[in-house]
């Protein structure tokens, strides 16, 4: 249903009319190099850049020449030009035109060829953007890109039911771009993109892309709280990996189900699989995916009521992950670790730690980890008297919870309990609701953006007395990689 709601119609229907008339002429006055090129760009979904038209429309040798065509078929009106978040220009038509433009694909019979040059685009595109979703400083400019690409790469994946080898470059893609989804809440989309790429009747080989795309949709399974799937999945992609004689990926599906045990509340196998993680990211040298693990660990231990270990812990993730630049684990360990303080009774460190988490929200657009942040934040203000806006936070996060489609798990949803119940002793059943349905109407980015002043407000009134009660939760929350923040890439 996500899937087929963010993709074109199969059958381009070109317009009627006067609108038909105005594209037809237009269309004959142009040369013929303009008309190829201009009945190829409408396999495009949703826009295109200069180096993708070139690639497809087989000038990726000579872009100047496909800049020349692209900028005559904007003299003529059939092509806009809007500028992207890095200031690079975006080429799209409006509908109308590309479905004029599509029809005459169609009719030439170029189609087939044009699809399987758009799938390689970005195919290529999101291969040579996954290792950069983790870089230290280009995550947030190539999120950003595929965010701008979204429908073209979902355009591809569904080109992958009909081409040649479509089966393995379906599992290619998807397992390229879930990262993606993951920072960005694109949870029920990504799983089922990835169950249609595993479905794919040519796409069971034993191959790195089945074990990869295995991998991910289980990632994605255990994020959105779907631990009997996430661990099948998992369990999967491990012994692919194993047969692959794939150490890290092995390593990584350990981690992901480790996840499933702390979630189902088996914490010393939790314990044992986050450590032997940890032993092999150690012995590889992949800090990022150390600092995961570790945090994963902390998690556990907070979990379990040992805070001061928690801590030590997320300090311990938070310096390696620091190394390494990446945001995303940056922030999911940095709201563990002020979730921790806070337990601890430490407001000032909390604040400073989930003020610098939210920062990093905003930076990366992380609805995902911005939940938890805007949740835990919540707790912050809550602790320093500010329940009303404490409330609006909750009924925010709330709303972006629903949709992303991100439910909070058991242990989440417990301390989410707890200091609704604490809220509502401070304003009253009847401000709390009031305030909870204000904050529900919040956007994302004002939500976010609120969560970040009380912070600094926070932050500034250091000699605010605590809050009596707010250090003595026996539950933590467990903010792990969907329904808390944990992490698991």
């Amino acid at each position: 249903r996500h899937l087929r709601h963010h993709l074109p119609a199969e059958t381009p229907v070109a317009p009627a009319g006067p609108l038909e008339a105005a594209c037809r002429l237009s269309y004959e006055r142009l040369a013929g190099d303009e008309r190829r090129m201009f009945r190829a760009l409408s396999v495009f979904t949703g826009g295109w850049t200069l180096e993708s038209a070139a690639f497809v429309c087989g000038l990726d040798d000579d872009a100047f020449a496909a800049l020349d065509l692209l900028t005559r078929l904007f003299d003529a009106s059939l092509v806009t030009i809007h500028r992207a978040h890095n200031d690079e220009p975006r080429y799209r038509f409006l509908e109308p035109i590309r479905q004029f433009a599509a029809a005459r694909r169609e009719a030439a019979g170029e189609s087939p060829g044009l699809t399987e040059r758009h799938l390689t685009c970005f195919l290529n595109a999101a291969e040579r953007m996954a290792p950069a979703l983790m870089s230290r400083t280009d995550q947030a400019r190539w999120i950003a890109r595929l965010e701008a690409d979204h429908a073209n790469l979902l355009a591809a994946l569904r080109a992958c039911d009909s081409i040649a080898d479509g089966a393995h470059q379906g599992l290619r893609l998807a397992g390229a771009v879930w990262m993606f989804w993951y920072v960005r809440g694109h949870f029920a989309l990504g799983r089922e993109s990835l169950s249609r790429a595993l479905a794919r009747p040519a796409a069971d080989a034993p191959t790195p892309a089945r074990a990869q795309a295995l991998f991910a949709a289980g990632g994605l399974a255990v994020f959105q709280g779907d631990h009997s799937e996430g661990r099948r999945l998992n369990g999967e992609a491990l012994e692919r990996f194993r047969a692959l004689g794939d150490t890290l990926g092995m390593a990584r599906a350990l981690n992901h189900l480790a996840l499933c045990d702390g979630a189902e509340g088996r914490f010393d196998e939790a314990r044992a699989g986050f450590r032997e993680a940890i032993r092999i990211f150690e012995d590889l040298g992949d800090a990022r995916r150390l600092a995961v693990a570790m945090n994963n660990l902390g998690v556990i231990e907070r979990q379990q009521g040992d805070y001061r270990s928690a801590r030590t812990t997320f300090e311990a993730a938070l310096e390696r992950v620091r190394h390494t630049g990446e945001r995303d684990s940056m922030i999911v360990t940095l709201v563990n670790l002020a979730l921790a303080s806070l337990r601890l009774g430490d407001i000032d460190e909390a604040a400073r730690r989930i003020g610098e988490a939210l920062d990093h929200v905003a930076q990366l657009g992380a609805r995902r980890a911005g939940a938890a942040a805007i949740e835990v934040a919540a707790d912050v203000i809550a602790a320093r008297g500010g329940g009303a806006e404490a409330a609006r936070l909750l009924g925010a996060a709330r709303a972006l919870r629903a949709a992303i489609d991100l439910p909070p798990d058991v242990f989440w949803q417990r301390s989410l309990h707890e200091l609704h119940e604490r809220i509502r002793a401070e304003l009253g059943a009847e401000l709390l609701d009031a305030s909870l349905n204000t904050g529900w109407r919040l956007r994302f980015d004002d939500a976010l953006g609120d969560a970040r002043r009380a912070i600094a407000r926070a932050i500034a009134t250091r000699d605010h007395p605590q809050h009596p009660t707010h250090a003595m939760h026996l539950e933590p929350i467990p903010v792990s990689i969907a329904p808390q923040p944990r992490s698991g890439t």
